[in-house]
């Protein structure tokens, strides 16, 4: 591993566990500039910031050696801008509650803000979009409110139920609990039966400015946050701060979590492998206590540098690697494109996730001449 990664998962494994980096990496040399490049492709600059307060006030480091005040204040400014953001999101959650309930409808989020509140410091995570899961007929209605309030929107799933706009500069996605359907595989089936099962049980609430907020069990949350950012990796690339979401997530509801419930819906999911891929990562680069990570399998630890490499190339859907042609290309040409790049991807994760890569290949070039009729 490059120098500067060692100092950035020291820094990143002190900012959130609130443990003091490793003295005897920093030394005269560090290549600051690059450290904070490599937090912001990773969507981590809050947290790493937060480790690097943690260096500056070690005791044995020499203060040549610390976090020179212009890197600091880089830092603090994304960590301000991360809070104002996390503050914008929240107000907005409030607001759509409010909405979405008086009109007889219950807003699940899932990911997130929900997420966020397993962090030392929630307001230091950098924010994406704000993601609702309901039922079909919520879904439907949802979508009728929001859309008039939006700016932009992208074309609706076909295939699932999926809608995602932009309203005030933020990103919202209405998620239906769909029924199986024919066409999907045996463990996207699976997947849907598990959400729509889940998904009428008990939910939880999160307390935000008085407004009840409901959030998904803990048991289907840890699950659901996994197969987003999997199917991301599988399909495109994935960024660092998804995994640590799933990490610390687990660590925050450890006690709520039964390992053999947990085993038993991985491996009928065809999730197992992916689990214990990530939780090797989790524990060797991520500070992760191997006796708090369920199913932990040191064996697996064999794939962490080759994970860390593609997770470092590509970030979330491959935009590092990844250029995405205007939408002015014809739409069959951008298909073609968009099947290239998961051929490229696949080729990386088939020695760590074989049996995956196979199947999402399968399933996407299904999927693509089911759709050719469209061109």
């Amino acid at each position: 591993m490059k120098r500067t990664d060692r100092l950035f998962f020291s820094l990143l494994r002190a900012g959130l566990w609130d443990t003091m980096p490793d003295p005897a990496l920093f030394g005269d040399s560090v290549d600051w500039e690059a450290l904070y490049e490599t937090a912001n492709r990773q969507t981590l600059l809050g947290f790493v910031g937060d480790g690097i307060a943690l260096q500056v006030a070690h005791p044995d480091i020499p203060a040549s050696a610390k976090a020179p005040v212009d890197i600091r204040k880089k830092f603090l400014v994304q960590v301000v801008k991360a809070e104002r953001r996390n503050e914008k999101l929240n107000r907005f959650i409030v607001r759509f509650n409010r909405i979405f309930t008086e009109a007889g409808i219950t807003p699940v989020i899932v990911k997130g803000q929900g997420v966020a509140l397993a962090y030392r410091q929630p307001m230091h995570r950098q924010s994406g979009d704000i993601d609702y899961l309901l039922t079909p007929e919520d879904y439907a209605r949802a979508r009728d409110i929001i859309a008039p309030l939006a700016s932009e929107v992208e074309p609706e799933g076909t295939d699932r139920l999926h809608y995602n706009c932009t309203i005030d500069g933020i990103t919202v996605e209405l998620h239906g609990t769909d029924a199986p359907r024919d066409h999907r595989s045996g463990p996207e089936k699976r997947f849907d039966e598990f959400t729509v099962r889940h998904y009428a049980g008990e939910k939880l609430l999160w307390d935000l400015e008085g407004e009840k907020i409901p959030l998904m069990d803990h048991h289907f949350s840890v699950i659901y946050i996994l197969e987003h950012f999997h199917h991301h990796m599988m399909t495109s690339g994935v960024g660092l701060r998804q995994i640590c979401d799933w990490m610390m997530y687990i660590a925050a509801h450890l006690d709520a979590l039964d390992e053999a419930a947990l085993e038993a819906d991985l491996r009928d999911l065809s999730l197992l492998r992916p689990w214990k891929v990530y939780a090797a990562l989790a524990v060797s680069y991520l500070g992760m206590p191997a006796e708090k990570m369920p199913l932990y399998d040191p064996s697996y630890a064999r794939y962490n540098a080759r994970v860390w490499r593609i997770i470092a190339k590509t970030g979330n859907f491959g935009k590092y690697e990844r250029k995405r042609p205007s939408l002015s290309v014809p739409r069959l040409l951008r298909k073609i494109k968009s099947y290239a790049y998961i051929l490229k991807q696949s080729a990386r994760l088939l020695p760590i996730f074989p049996s995956e890569t196979v199947r999402t290949l399968v399933r996407r070039t299904k999927t693509g001449f089911q759709h050719i009729n469209e061109f």
